[in-house]
């Protein structure tokens, strides 16, 4: 029901005042507590006092509740039917049932303090007009006023206009200048030049809203979320940055850490913007978000892998294999009776490849001569041979049957972009090179040692050869090499905020004998320990633990902005 309490007042002049509440309750409770509907103070005012209720009948009666004492038209009453022009005494306040107005059910009228014999209000003791002061209490209200608006607007407003009046505000003891203004303390990103103590490095216009401009004028980079050719995506690139991002709550961090800014948008987007995204719609992370997509890299056929372009594949989709065009069993390599090398059995590790960079967020590269010549050595006779192409083994091979000569890298690579050959000697010739075999049998033993290495006992075990036409110059292709190095581009993972887990918690290397396995982990691996909103379940994990808003690669989001004129909103 709605009822009506209305408060009743006397000013100093004797005139009465009234202030009306609402409530809308299915019965009032008065008392003390603050849990009370009608909060009464003073002596003789239980915490819980009196409960009125209508009945089923319609008829309204009060029930004392509390040990305090109830008053009926002044007489002691532990229950009553109340009617109109009824009236209920709790302490010194009086309570009257009154006609209740155009939609409302009931009606009290208020009346708090004890009356003198006269009829009035108790005074506080101050003769009533001017006072001890002799300002009357409309003269101190005028000139208290007229002294803050003077001291917290007019002054600083001055110093906003003339940046030398400015500095010397800001810079004086209890002087009032525009840092008068200031509703809180920045966030920790925002409290270092250029913007600290300076306002209008933000504010660029007095008694306006922060712009969009006002922001880009440092952050220039800043990329957009989405395509600008959906309404969504429009939508988003019209907002202002403090939409989201809120200043002067203090250091903590100025960015929305919460699902709801995300879920507003993706918790509906395949019907929001239907056939212009693949995404699926996502709510909370441990119950509704799709299987992980990973980005994979595809070499173009023609020419041999002169290009890579990339592809987004479904981790449990058929098509989710690498296609590096590396050779190589991780489950070899993790043999726990270790592996065989020059030094004898080794047992390896993940660390022994897999090394983070100084970040700790991603891994380095893998690189032969750093994680792999150790045991897989290109020594040939007393030379050793090139990791490079096809050009490069070859040529070093005709040098070394020829002279028996190590050649440098430096000289191998010039001599191949050039095209030259390893130089030849007459029998008998002297030359710097040392003594070999005749001219005819070394391109000929260069040649058998060339198909030995590539086809049978060295390259062919980590790569893709092919064999072409025997009578060429350069008889083999080998297919270029290219490691995936970022597996999900858009989110973002730290491998050192993970350093308490092994390896093999996620990733199954310990089982793959192929290199186009993939090794990522599923979705249900990541919910063993990370939770979304639900934190019983573990870990909680909002959107922005994995993802970014602003996406790299995208538009930049503040460049060729309209400005943003006769904004009412005041950034806050």
């Amino acid at each position: 029901m709605r009822v009506l309490i209305r408060r009743v007042g006397r000013r100093d002049g004797g005139a009465l005042e009234y202030r009306d509440d609402e409530l809308t309750t299915d019965e009032v409770t008065v008392g003390s507590s603050p849990d009370q509907d009608l909060v009464l103070m003073g002596e003789g005012v239980a915490l819980r006092h009196v409960r009125i209720f209508r009945k089923r009948d319609g008829v309204f009666e009060t029930v004392n509740i509390g040990p305090g004492e109830l008053r009926i038209n002044d007489r002691m009453s532990a229950s009553f039917r109340i009617e109109v022009g009824d009236q209920i005494g709790i302490g010194t306040h009086r309570l009257r049932r009154i006609i209740a107005p155009s939609g409302f059910d009931f009606a009290l009228e208020l009346e708090t303090g004890e009356r003198t014999p006269e009829g009035r209000w108790p005074s506080s003791g101050v003769p009533e007009g001017r006072g001890l002061t002799g300002w009357s209490k409309r003269g101190w209200s005028w000139a208290l006023g007229l002294f803050f608006l003077g001291a917290g607007l007019v002054v600083p407003l001055v110093g906003v206009y003339k940046p030398s009046v400015q500095m010397v505000l800001r810079t004086a003891h209890f002087a009032p200048s525009d840092q008068w203004w200031d509703p809180g303390p920045l966030s920790s990103a925002h409290s270092t030049p250029p913007a600290g103590r300076n306002c209008t490095a933000c504010h660029g216009v007095a008694f306006q809203g922060i712009r969009n401009d006002d922001c880009g004028a440092c952050h220039r980079s800043i990329t957009q979320h989405a395509p600008t050719d959906t309404s969504m995506g429009a939508e988003l690139s019209r907002r202002r940055c403090v939409t989201c991002h809120k200043e002067h709550r203090g250091p903590q961090f100025i960015v929305r850490r919460d699902s709801e800014l995300c879920v507003e948008c993706h918790g509906t987007l395949k019907s929001s913007v239907a056939g212009k995204t693949g995404l699926e719609d996502v709510r909370e992370f441990s119950k509704q978000h799709p299987e992980f997509r990973l980005t994979f890299l595809r070499p173009d056929e023609e020419p041999l892998g002169s290009t890579w372009k990339k592809v987004r594949v479904l981790i449990d989709a058929p098509e989710a294999r690498e296609r590096s065009n590396l050779k190589f069993n991780h489950k070899v390599h993790l043999n726990p009776k270790g592996v065989d090398t020059p030094d004898g059995k080794k047992q390896m590790t993940c660390q022994n490849c897999h090394r983070p960079d100084e970040s700790g967020v991603k891994m380095l590269p893998i690189d032969m001569k750093q994680h792999c010549s150790e045991c897989h050595s290109l020594q040939f006779g007393n030379i050793s041979l090139p990791h490079g192409s096809v050009e490069q083994v070859t040529y070093v091979l005709r040098g070394y049957y020829q002279s028996n000569r190590p050649v440098s890298e430096a000289r191998i690579r010039q001599d191949v972009m050039f095209g030259r050959r390893p130089s030849a000697r007459r029998p008998g010739e002297m030359t710097d090179d040392l003594e070999s075999e005749p001219a005819k049998t070394p391109e000929q033993k260069a040649r058998k040692a060339a198909r030995d290495l590539f086809e049978r006992t060295l390259c062919n075990v980590c790569h893709e050869v092919r064999r072409l036409d025997p009578q060429q110059e350069v008889g083999w292709e080998i297919k270029p090499v290219r490691l995936n190095h970022s597996w999900m581009p858009l989110a973002h993972f730290s491998h050192k905020s993970h350093f308490q887990a092994k390896c093999t918690d996620c990733h199954a290397a310990e089982t793959s004998e192929r290199s186009e396995e993939v090794l990522m982990p599923r979705i249900k691996v990541c919910r063993q320990c990370h939770a979304g909103s639900d934190t019983s379940a573990g870990l909680r994990s909002t959107c922005v633990v994995c993802h970014r808003f602003h996406l790299p690669g995208k538009p930049v989001l503040l460049q060729n902005k309209e400005k943003e004129s006769g904004s009412s909103d005041i950034a806050s």
